[in-house]
């Protein structure tokens, strides 16, 4: 069964409004350089298949993260009409919008194939040890518990099997539990009058401004870095801000010149394609920036 990796609820914003009459809604899923462009319905778009079954090692199967994310969706439109209306959102709005936030961000193709390669090396790793173990050449172990210290249920290799096979649900599970994080963060919303949001295939983006200072191995997205940046367009007019900063709340008027940033910013960001209500794209949207003088790699001794 085909299951939308991007759900079509979230991408009917984006339909073309000068779609022909009798003609069925499509948008524009443009590749991320912007050379393809193709005119597709939100219902056959960025789909995957069985992408949220849950399978067992005894062959059942369960579609509970389908069912869950079928009805987060609900909500997002009733959450996503408010936020058009230019209403203030309630605390269950927020908590809604949040958990959307989070699941777009768990679910995307990009996410999926990062984390399995952490799950398939952790499989390796956990295999690899119980053999020794079975050979008895396995190392000695921990010794750093004090007696009586609780140390838990060791994991086996069923269980990290069962992780790798079942990547991108269990992606989804756990970024929900990160939700009340994002939704006690400041929020607000940036409107465009002059100039569209675009969205791509991983809408929700997660940048640290200050990450080019940091060594590569601490770059990435975290909601626990004081300037993180969690960014996710909601319509072609309406982008989603969360930040830890307590001034960027409610309703701002974005110009063009910073719309076309944050465009830059998902298109940058991207898996493979974005997507617009129209055909046209800007330069701008394709430039990547270059390290500043005081990148980490430009410091004495850092550069290779």
């Amino acid at each position: 069964m085909k299951q939308h990796i991007v759900p079509k609820c979230y991408l009917k914003a984006w339909c073309d409004p000068n779609t022909p009459k009798n003609h069925e809604p499509y948008i524009w899923l443009i590749s991320k350089d912007g050379s393809e462009k193709t005119k597709r319905s939100p219902q056959k778009s960025l789909k995957g298949a069985d992408a949220y079954m849950i399978r067992f090692a005894d062959g059942k199967t369960d579609q509970i993260v389908e069912t869950t994310l079928s009805q987060l969706e609900g909500h997002f439109v009733n959450v996503r009409r408010k936020i058009v209306d230019l209403k203030k959102l309630d605390g269950f709005d927020r908590a809604y919008l949040a958990l959307f936030m989070m699941a777009m961000h768990a679910r995307t193709d990009s996410m999926t194939a990062a984390m399995g390669k952490t799950m398939n090396r952790l499989h390796e790793m956990v295999s690899d040890l119980e053999g020794a173990i079975k050979q008895g050449t396995a190392p000695p172990p921990m010794t750093s518990f004090r007696a009586g210290e609780e140390r838990g249920t060791p994991i086996t290799s069923t269980d990290t099997e069962f992780l790798r096979n079942n990547v991108r649900p269990h992606n989804v599970i756990f970024s929900l539990e990160l939700a009340p994080l994002l939704a006690s963060m400041s929020l607000a919303f940036g409107r465009s009058k002059d100039r569209q949001f675009v969205t791509s295939d991983d809408p929700c983006s997660w940048y640290s401004p200050g990450d080019y200072r940091r060594p590569p191995f601490y770059r990435g997205g975290a909601l626990g870095k004081e300037d993180i940046e969690v960014t996710m367009p909601i319509t072609p007019e309406f982008i989603a801000i969360v930040t830890h900063d307590p001034k960027v709340t409610g309703y701002i008027d974005v110009p063009a010149k910073y719309v076309d940033l944050f465009n830059m910013r998902t298109i940058g960001m991207a898996d493979s394609h974005f997507v617009s209500r129209t055909s046209e794209t800007i330069p701008d949207w394709f430039l990547r920036p270059t390290l500043p003088p005081d990148a980490w790699e430009n410091l004495k001794g850092n550069a290779e």
